[in-house]
């Protein structure tokens, strides 16, 4: 019956973890090797920056540390006080401090951004729930807490989810209104639109409408006008009833 409750519980989460067989949960890791900049600097690893911040700029253990992964810079913090962290810009603070705290959000946060292998490994977990077991007792002078860990790499997961989803809906979106521009001939030229999605409002604005007045007429304009605000609700009555929990609204330039 345990190892039957073992293995359910293996399905529905990940363990983020160096250590691990799973290649998904070994490159969500700290140590992983992943190069990104942040502030104009340059780190190997999420695990480089957090144990070099522990040195003052002017020890040369600071620089070196950026620059190492794995095992080898999470070592390094065997050689630092503790007692505090120095920022990127130099300034000191406590060590647990809201600031600190913060560095090592926007780090993690910055290697996600400049490694796609990251967001897609991260992805790939679906909607499983983020774990960090290495199998030892937590340290507790460690400068991130397994907790607030698998939160920040949650609350990734969960707004590259909702980035997938909306270019998703934006391309559906657009798709609908460009079907319903060219199947009406006599249509002012539509050079571009815009697509605000909010939770429960969805906006399209269409722009830059161009008119050949010389060669149509007044009349004509006209006649497109017309026919445009034709397609703005014929579209707009198409998308609502796609999506029936959101309030739906389109509008255009001339």
């Amino acid at each position: 019956m345990n190892e039957r409750r073992q293995e359910v519980e293996s399905m529905d989460t990940i363990n983020v973890s160096s250590g691990s067989k799973n290649p998904n949960e070994r490159i969500l890791s700290n140590l992983f090797k992943a190069s990104f900049a942040l502030d104009g600097f340059l780190f190997e690893s999420t695990e480089g920056m957090i144990q070099g911040i522990k040195f003052s700029p002017e020890n040369p253990l600071r620089w070196r540390t950026f620059l190492l992964s794995g095992l080898e810079a999470k070592e390094m913090s065997k050689q630092a006080e503790g007692k505090y962290v120095w920022l990127l810009d130099g300034n000191r603070v406590a060590f647990g401090s809201p600031e600190h705290a913060k560095l090592i959000e926007r780090s993690i946060r910055a290697k996600f951004q400049q490694n796609k292998v990251m967001i897609y490994a991260l992805l790939a977990t679906e909607d499983k729930i983020i774990t960090h077991e290495t199998g030892e007792e937590e340290n507790p002078n460690t400068s991130l807490e397994k907790e607030d860990f698998c939160k920040i790499l949650t609350n990734i997961r969960n707004e590259e989810k909702q980035k997938l989803e909306k270019e998703g809906l934006e391309n559906e979106i657009a798709s609908v209104i460009m079907e319903k521009i060219n199947a009406v001939r006599g249509l002012p030229f539509v050079s571009d639109f815009f697509i605000e999605i909010k939770r429960s409002r969805l906006t399209v604005t269409i722009t830059k409408i161009r008119y050949e007045k010389s060669y149509f007429g007044l009349n004509m304009t006209k006649r497109q006008i017309m026919i445009m605000e034709d397609v703005q609700k014929i579209s707009q009555e198409e998308i609502a009833n796609r999506y029936p929990d959101r309030e739906v609204k389109i509008k255009y330039f001339i």
